[in-house]
C-alpha cells in the first residue's frame, strides 16, 4: 500500500515490471548480478536516486536493499524499503541558504549554545568586532560584553526568552583591539523540533555614532533659547520655568504671564490624556518625543503644533526638566490639504477621463472632454461590422442572468481586443449584438478589409470561449455621420445605409463566414474566397445579391466559386 501511495502504481501495474522502470537513472549504472554479490559481502545497501511515479513526477528517495534468503543461505530476491525524502533535502538546501544569508549579513549575527559558547559567528561579527571565526568560535559570550558577565545568567537569560519570544537591550562592547563600542542587542531563541531552546542567536548593530549625534541634538535643544519659534522648558511638576521671545510671538503671552502656570493651560485637549509622570518615563525610555496637537493663543484662536520634546539631564543622569520645541503648522497643514484636495479632484477627474475613454471612441472621448460637445460629421468610406451570437435566446433562457453576463462579459472583451487588433474601434453593444468600424476615427487605408480579417478571426475565436459561441458577421462600407447623442448619458452613434446594410447583412450569415452585398465583395474580389448565396429580398433596398467570404483568396479564384 506504501508504495502505491508513493509511487502512484497498483500493485496489479507494477507486480511483473522491472524494477528499473522506477529508477530509469540507474539502470546501467549496476547490473543484478553485481548488485547480488554487494548484497553478499555486505548483507545491506543504502543510496539516493531520484524515482519517477506514474505521473512523471519526480521525487528523490532514500533506498535500503536487503536479501531475501531460503533455508539453503542462497539469496532468493531483493526488498526494497524506499522513503521520500524530497521535502527533506529541500529543506536542508533552505537551512544552507539562510547559513549563507546570515554570513553575508553586514551587522554581527553571532550563535550561542544553553552554555553561552559561540558556535556561530558571521562576517559582519569580523568587521565589527575585529576576531576572526577561528578565534571567536568556541569562546563564551561573556567576553565581549564584560560589564553584563554578573548580571544575567545563561539559565536566567533561557527563562527570559521562553517567557517574551525575543530580548532587546543596549549595552558596551569590547572589540579586539580594546575599544568600547556602544551596541543594540536583540536576542532570539533557536527552536528544535519539540520545541526545546537549542542556543541563542544574536544580532547586533553599533549604535556608538548614532548615540552621539543624540546627545549633540539633546545639547542643542538645551541651549536654544531666543530663534524664532518657541522654546518652552518645564519642571517635573508640569509648571513652564523659561518662555523664550518665539513663544511670546507664536502664543501671544509675555514670559511674564507664563512662567509659573502649568504647561497645559496651552493644551487643553492633552491634559487628560499623558501625565507628567508617563511623560518622563517616555522620555527616559526614547530620549525625545514628537506629536502635532492643537494649542490655544492668548486671543483664544487655535493653532496646529508640531511639537519636539526632550529632557533635561544634569551631571548625574538624571532628568530635570523638558524643553519643548513647537512650529506652528497650521498654514503649512492648511496647504498640505487643499494640495490633497487637489489631487483627490484631479484623481477623481482621471477617472471619468477614462470611464469616458471606456463609453466612448477614443477620439470622440477626447473632443468631449477638450470642447465639452462632439460635432456630428460625415465620413466616407467607413467600413461597419455587425456581430450577433447564433441562438442567443435559446442559450439565455437555459442559464441565471448572472451566468448569461458573466459568459457576454466574456464575449465581448474577446471582440474588443480582436477589433483592436485589426486596427477597427468597437462603437456600441446592443444585447448580443457587438458594433465596430474601419476608418471612422482614426485612419485606416483598407477599411473594408479590416472589416473581413476582424469578423473572420471572431469566427474564428468565439467557439473556444467558455460558451462556445457561435457568430455571425456582417459588413458594409460607404459614407455615415457619425455624433454623440444624448445630455445625460452619453452615447456616441452613426447613422447611414452602411449601417444599415451590415446590421441586415448578420441576417443572412453563418458561422465562420463574413457575408455582404455583391457591391461590397467586389471591391475586394481579387482578394478574397466568396461564395454567392443567390438573390435575397433586404428591407429598404430590394432584391440584393449576398455574398459569404470565408477566407482569403490564393489563386485568383472567380468569386462565384
Amino acid at each position: 500500500k506504501g508504495a502505491e501511495f508513493q509511487l502512484e502504481y497498483t500493485s496489479e501495474e507494477a507486480i511483473g515490471q522491472p524494477v528499473y522502470f522506477l529508477y530509469p537513472e540507474t539502470k546501467e549504472k549496476l547490473s543484478q548480478g553485481d548488485l547480488i554479490e554487494l548484497l553478499k559481502e555486505t548483507g545491506a545497501l543504502t543510496f539516493e536516486a531520484p524515482m519517477r511515479k506514474k505521473s512523471g513526477q519526480e521525487i528523490l528517495v532514500h533506498t535500503s536493499l536487503s536479501p531475501i534468503i531460503d533455508s539453503e543461505n542462497n539469496i532468493t530476491g531483493v526488498i526494497s524499503y524506499t522513503l521520500d525524502i524530497t521535502e527533506q533535502k529541500k529543506n536542508e538546501e533552505r537551512l544552507k541558504q539562510q547559513a549563507r544569508i546570515i554570513n553575508n549579513i553586514h551587522d554581527a549575527v553571532i550563535i550561542t549554545d544553553l552554555s553561552s559558547t559561540i558556535t556561530s559567528w558571521n562576517k559582519g561579527a569580523e568587521f565589527q568586532l575585529e576576531y576572526t571565526s577561528e578565534e571567536a568560535i568556541g569562546q563564551p559570550i561573556y567576553f565581549l560584553y564584560p560589564e553584563t558577565k554578573e548580571k544575567l545568567s545563561q539559565g536566567d537569560l533561557i527563562e527570559l526568552l521562553k517567557e517574551t519570544g525575543s530580548l532587546t537591550f543596549e549595552a558596551p562592547m569590547r572589540k579586539k583591539s580594546g575599544k568600547e563600542i556602544l551596541v543594540h542587542t536583540s536576542l532570539s531563541p533557536i527552536i528544535d523540533s519539540e520545541n526545546n531552546i537549542t542556543g541563542v542567536i544574536s544580532y547586533t548593530l553599533d549604535i556608538t555614532e548614532q548615540k552621539k549625534n543624540e546627545e549633540r541634538l539633546k545639547q542643542q535643544a538645551r541651549i536654544i533659547n531666543n530663534i524664532h519659534d518657541a522654546v518652552i522648558i518645564t519642571d517635573l511638576s508640569s509648571t513652564i520655568t523659561s518662555w523664550n521671545k518665539g513663544a511670546e510671538f507664536q502664543l501671544e503671552y509675555t514670559s511674564e504671564e507664563a512662567i509659573g502656570q502649568p504647561v497645559y493651560f496651552l493644551y487643553p485637549e492633552t491634559k487628560e490624556k499623558l501625565s507628567q509622570g508617563d511623560l518622563i518615563e517616555l522620555l527616559k525610555e526614547t530620549g525625545a518625543l514628537t506629536f502635532e496637537a492643537p494649542m490655544r493663543k492668548k486671543s483664544g484662536q487655535e493653532i496646529l503644533v508640531h511639537t519636539s520634546l526632550s529632557s533635561i539631564i544634569d551631571s548625574e543622569n538624571n532628568i530635570t526638566g523638558v524643553v519643548s520645541y513647537t512650529l506652528d503648522i497650521t498654514e503649512q497643514r492648511k496647504a498640505e490639504e487643499a494640495r490633497l484636495e487637489k489631487e483627490r479632484i484631479e484623481a477623481e477627474k482621471r477617472k471619468l477621463d477614462e470611464l469616458l475613454n471606456i463609453i466612448l471612441p477614443v477620439a470622440a472621448a477626447n473632443e468631449l472632454m477638450d470642447k465639452g460637445f462632439v460635432v456630428p460629421l460625415r465620413y466616407e468610406d467607413v467600413a461597419v461590422l455587425f456581430c450577433d451570437v447564433i441562438h442567443f435566446t435559446k442559450f439565455s433562457n437555459s442559464l441565471t442572468p448572472e451566468e448569461v453576463v458573466g459568459h457576454v462579459t466574456e464575449l465581448f472583451e474577446c471582440l474588443e481586443v480582436i477589433t483592436e487588433q485589426h486596427g477597427m474601434e468597437k462603437i456600441k453593444t446592443i444585447g448580443d449584438e457587438f458594433m465596430a468600424t474601419a476608418g471612422l476615427l482614426e485612419p485606416n487605408k483598407n477599411p473594408l478589409e479590416s472589416a473581413i480579417n476582424c469578423g473572420l478571426a471572431m469566427s474564428e475565436a468565439t467557439p473556444k470561449l467558455g460558451a462556445k459561441w457561435h457568430v455571425r458577421v456582417g459588413v458594409a462600407i460607404g459614407p455615415v455621420v457619425a455624433g454623440i447623442i444624448g445630455s445625460q448619458k452619453f452615447q456616441f452613434d452613426l447613422w447611414g445605409d452602411a449601417v444599415n446594410l451590415a446590421a441586415r447583412m448578420t441576417r443572412f450569415g453563418r458561422h465562420g463566414v463574413v457575408t455582404m452585398t455583391e457591391d461590397t465583395w467586389l471591391k475586394v474580389s481579387d482578394r478574397y474566397q466568396g461564395q454567392s448565396l443567390g438573390t435575397h429580398t433586404v428591407k429598404g433596398r430590394g432584391e440584393m445579391n449576398i455574398i459569404e467570404v470565408s477566407s482569403i483568396q490564393k489563386n485568383q479564384l472567380p468569386w462565384f466559386q
